[in-house]
């Protein structure tokens, strides 16, 4: 088999694996609920849908206390691009995709930076399914901006290796794509 076969295969292995993990969150039958989820980020994230819907920008929450800073805050992760999935007409939908997107990201990261290691592919595939759906990892969850950053720590590293090794401007520009990605985040 060709390595783009195998590497191909190994990235839909792992989306599919994914997806049957968590389908019944995709489907919308269950959800995510323990303990930051519901009480901090669920609710905060629907405060900074309904303040952008309003035609607002996010600087200001005054719904929690005598109000708190939005924007300046990154608990919210307002510059975040992935955050806007909660935007989806469903909120309940994007908030679910908003995790679940890093799952994935973790997974085929983690993929990808160990096949730069000249690693297999199915010994990078049981390496990204270790980090990807791994206990540390799925115990993220429940801390996003944590998540977030861990979902594209790979990738950084990926490229930062890349650029060590090679010293291109690509790659370079790869490092500081997914960093500040993670800076976005502000984890």
């Amino acid at each position: 088999m060709t390595s783009r076969r195998a590497d191909f295969l190994a990235l839909l292995l792992l989306a599919v694996i994914a997806t049957l993990l968590f389908a019944d969150v995709l489907a919308g039958v269950d959800g995510f609920y323990m303990r930051d989820l519901t009480r901090y980020y669920y609710p905060s994230k629907q405060i900074l849908r309904e303040v952008v819907q309003h035609g607002e920008f996010p600087y200001w929450n005054r719904y929690f206390s005598a109000g708190q800073p939005l924007a300046a805050n990154p608990e919210h992760e307002v510059f975040y691009p992935l955050t806007w999935l909660i935007l989806l007409p469903s909120y309940n939908l994007g908030f679910r995709l908003l995790i679940l997107v890093h799952v994935y990201i973790g997974l085929w990261a983690m993929y990808a930076l160990l096949r730069s290691m000249e690693i297999g592919p199915f010994a990078a595939t049981i390496g990204a399914l270790a980090w990807g759906i791994g206990g540390l990892y799925l115990s993220y969850i429940n801390l996003l901006p944590i998540l977030f950053c861990a979902a594209w720590l790979p990738l950084t590293c990926l490229f930062v290796r890349r650029f060590l090794l090679r010293h291109t401007l690509r790659d370079f520009a790869g490092a500081g794509l997914f960093l500040g990605l993670q800076f976005l985040v502000a984890e």
